[in-house]
Order: structure tokens, then C-alpha cells, then sequence
């Protein structure tokens, strides 16, 4: 067993919590958070003591504390909001390779500061991934799918994706990027010709 240095045996005076939401109760509420401990007669349990911390006293600000809280929070909720994933397309390459096939790169990019999505999203699997739509006529997937899933995008960086497509004809394509809530993009694709 190691000796503690130091000295003095800590004294426990209670839950530090408590005794904030006490003072505060004394300070902002004039008392009223908080209803004095007093014995009862329970018809089931007996001799019971009741009191307490008010109902939503620890997590509702008072209505005299409103205005003062909205004018420090509402502004970093914008700022926050400024933040959240923008996901677009930032550029369309296309690749003839002959016979009518064609590479198509794509990348897709995250213009603001959090991630698509966030750590806490990419653990519950929420949101749905992004998804890039590819629309033609007539077009034969060598490479990729017409629907493929973005399932993460970091925080101002760029996602690549390729395919290899088969058109018999000149065509314009359409790319599609769709997300739930990380914005979107589309883009035109012109390919032959």
C-alpha cells in the first residue's frame, strides 16, 4: 500500500452539483428551485421524506434569463450552421477510350468545416450516405453502378469516383448528387461528338 503525500484526508462535503443548483436556486430563483425535504405518509410505502429540486429546475433557465441566454446562443447556432457538410460537384472529367467507352471521373467535395458525416452520424449510420445518380440513355456500366453511394466526404476535403460507361450514341448525361441534408449538386455531361 503507497503513502499519500500531501497530507490532509480530503473531506466530502456533499454533491458539488447539488450545491450549485442550490445556490442558484438561492440567487436566480429567490428559493424557489428548490422545496425543503419534509416527512409523508405514503399509502403504499409508509413514512416517506419528499422535496427537492423543482421540476425542470436544472434544465430550464427562468423566463427573466431568456433574452440574456438567446443573445450568447442563437449566434453560435448560426456559426454552427455556417459549419455543417456542403457537399457539390467540383469536377466532371471525361476520358474517350474508344468503341464508345468512356471514363468518367468525378469529385465530389465538402466545402465546409464538419464531415459527412460526423463521427457521431458514421456510428449510427445516420445520415442515409449521399448518393451520385449517373442518368443516360442506353448506357452499359463496365465500371461502377448508375446509383452509388458517397459514404463519407471529410470536413473541406474532396471524394473521388470513377466509372466505365459504354454509349452507342453521342449523348448529354446527367449527374446527380442527392443527400438528405448535405446540400447537393447536378452537372450535364457531354460525351461523343
Amino acid at each position: 500500500m503507497m503513502k499519500q503525500q500531501g497530507g490532509t484526508e480530503k473531506k466530502d462535503d456533499g454533491d458539488a452539483s447539488i450545491k450549485a443548483l442550490l445556490a442558484f436556486s438561492d440567487r436566480e430563483l429567490e428559493g424557489k428551485g428548490f422545496v425543503k425535504w419534509e416527512p409523508y405518509q405514503h399509502p403504499d410505502l409508509g413514512e416517506v421524506e419528499i422535496g427537492g429540486a423543482v421540476p425542470f429546475t436544472e434544465n430550464t433557465p427562468p423566463a427573466s434569463m431568456i433574452d440574456s441566454l438567446l443573445e450568447l446562443q442563437v449566434p453560435w447556432v448560426f456559426e454552427l450552421a455556417e459549419k455543417l457538410p456542403r457537399l457539390s460537384i467540383r469536377e466532371v472529367k471525361t476520358t474517350d477510350l474508344g468503341d464508345g467507352v468512356y471514363r468518367l471521373e468525378v469529385w465530389i467535395e465538402n466545402g465546409k468545416y464538419l464531415p459527412f458525416p460526423t463521427a457521431m452520424g458514421e456510428r449510427n449510420q445516420q445520415p442515409a450516405p449521399a448518393v451520385v445518380l449517373l442518368e443516360g440513355e442506353n448506357l452499359e456500366f463496365l465500371q461502377g453502378l448508375p446509383r452509388t453511394p458517397v459514404q463519407k466526404v471529410g470536413g473541406m476535403k474532396v471524394h473521388r469516383e470513377e466509372w466505365l460507361i459504354r454509349s452507342a450514341s453521342p449523348q448529354t448525361l446527367t449527374l446527380r448528387l442527392t443527400s438528405k441534408n448535405a446540400w447537393g449538386d447536378v452537372k450535364t455531361i457531354k460525351i461523343g461528338g
